[in-house]
């Protein structure tokens, strides 16, 4: 009976983990579709910026549903289990304070407010908190993909776990790239073009998608060792 139930337990944690990564990847087009069709919205610049749509309860619910997860992650070791809790917070941070670049821009509909989010603070604040906690939450997804994901815990390493691994860094190198992407993008053609391109919702969906692929195969949906 107590393996009946590890395996359980085991297989729902599996279940987890693979619901978390197709929530990721499939929320940029989610809220892209959504908007579309049920707010009459074109496609924002950003992914953040669709919490100033009809899609607003989406985006933060499932935010909040990643981060809430990711804090109460148990990992093989402490460092593991730091660095998801870490991830986690800046996820609740990316929520709960919401970014308002449309007033500095000609080319996305403004929000009539200066005072956004559940603790109202300034938009230019809101930003800035914004903008840290959302680097800080890719950044440390991709090490968490690259460097904890690939650990074996002292096991043998099967050929499957070594396919496992390879995805694992091709998905944490895809976010590092991404994040200096959009760097190089702000410093060449400056944020103006920038949202008039829509470029950060594009590199957004890509970090996205790698993401949430991490996860799927974290959660033995691809490569899955046989007992």
């Amino acid at each position: 009976m107590p393996d009946s139930i590890d395996k359980k337990i085991t297989q729902s944690y599996l279940e987890l983990r693979k619901a978390i990564g197709i929530l990721g990847m499939a929320l940029p087009f989610i809220l892209l579709i959504g908007g579309l069709i049920f707010g009459n919205k074109s496609l924002q610049y950003s992914i953040s910026h669709y919490y100033h749509t009809n899609m607003r309860d989406f985006f933060i619910g499932l935010l909040f549903c990643i981060s809430l997860f990711l804090v109460t992650y148990q990992g093989y070791k402490w460092y593991d289990n730091l660095i998801t809790v870490i991830i986690g917070i800046t996820g609740f941070g990316t929520a709960l304070f919401p970014s308002l670049i449309g007033k500095a821009s000609k080319c996305i509909e403004p929000v009539s407010t200066d005072y956004i989010g559940m603790f109202h603070l300034h938009y230019e604040v809101s930003n800035i908190i914004h903008g840290i906690s959302a680097i800080s939450f890719f950044l440390l997804l991709a090490i968490n993909s690259f460097v904890i994901f690939t650990k074996s815990n002292n096991v043998p390493m099967t050929e499957n776990k070594k396919k496992r691994n390879l995805i694992y860094r091709i998905c944490g190198i895809i976010i590092f790239i991404s994040l200096i992407a959009l760097l190089i993008f702000y410093l060449t053609i400056g944020l103006e073009k920038m949202i008039c391109y829509k470029i950060p919702f594009f590199i957004e969906t890509i970090m996205l998608l790698a993401f949430g692929f991490s996860w799927l195969v974290k959660g033995e949906t691809f490569y899955k060792d046989t007992p």
